[in-house]
């Protein structure tokens, strides 16, 4: 989600290119699961219609980091 960014929308002195690069090495990278595990969901607040906004690999890339 870093790299999906547009970060000079959250602050204009940010530059465009403000991660450089990164490795994806551990975690949750799909959250739509758990908008079906009740308990978890409370907190998360997802639904179906922003499941799919939580998947990092589904966003285009906002600068050419690798």
């Amino acid at each position: 989600m870093l790299m999906a960014a547009i970060w000079p929308v959250f602050d204009p002195q940010l530059p465009k290119d403000l991660w450089k690069g990164g490795l994806a090495i551990s975690g949750v990278y799909d959250l739509r699961p758990l908008v079906d595990i009740d308990w978890l969901n409370v907190d998360l607040r997802l639904d179906e219609a922003n499941r799919h906004a939580t998947v990092a690999r589904l966003h285009a890339a906002a600068t050419r980091a690798r």
